[in-house]
């Protein structure tokens, strides 16, 4: 069992006796969900081969079959 009193003073008299210290910034952090970072990738990367598809994309429609299609 852990008390959360004694815990409370341990940092608090760590905070104290670290005082002097000067803080270090660590140059990178860690991702606290690296696999979001790699699906965020592989998203990133499918969509833009979809939209080099897409770009490719040619429809050819006779001009009068798209003017009977469009409303009046």
């Amino acid at each position: 069992m852990i008390d959360e009193d004694t815990i409370l003073r341990k940092s608090k008299s760590q905070i104290l006796k670290d005082g002097d210290k000067p803080q270090v910034v660590p140059s990178h952090m860690k991702l606290p969900y690296p696999h979001l970072a790699k699906k965020k990738k592989k998203e990133e990367s499918q969509f833009k081969k979809f939209m080099e598809l897409f770009s490719q994309l040619q429809v050819n429609i006779p001009f009068g079959e798209a003017l009977d299609q469009m409303p009046v």
